[in-house]
């Protein structure tokens, strides 16, 4: 059986967008409340009855949070020009590398949400299929 494990996660950053056009709001400094998405999907191990565990994700995605929240994106390596795509980009980069030992794929993909008057939020679904294990 084929399976699909969603797990979100939420940072509070700020940045700006340095390549946007001149007097563009972007460009100055401002920040998100960020909530990513990460789903892993595979096959169901039938000798565990699942595909991994939940904390496995966690665990994969608190290191990634932690560099991210309360954090000036800009400055971090890798994201000098933090846009939504370049944040899911670094984010897939770097949980990919966690994920190559599992069977599977895992993906997300950006979706920019409005933002409500209250609380400025930046949704991250990032999709990009994963190799397929030869083991």
């Amino acid at each position: 059986m084929q399976v699909r494990l969603t797990r979100d996660f939420t940072f509070e950053a700020a940045h700006l967008l340095p390549k946007a056009p001149a007097g563009h709001k972007c460009r100055r400094l401002h920040g998100h409340s960020f909530r990513v998405e990460v789903q892993v999907e595979g096959k169901v191990d039938p000798e565990t009855g699942w595909l991994l565990d939940y904390g496995d994700i966690r665990d994969a995605i608190e290191p990634l949070r932690l560099q991210l929240d309360h954090y000036y994106l800009n400055e971090i390596q890798g994201l000098e020009n933090a846009t939504s795509e370049n944040l899911c980009a670094w984010i897939w980069d770097r949980l990919s590398r966690h994920f190559l030992r599992s069977r599977g794929w895992w993906s997300m993909r950006p979706v920019r949400r409005a933002a409500s008057t209250r609380v400025n939020k930046e949704d991250l679904r990032c999709r990009k299929p994963m190799p397929r294990s030869t083991v």
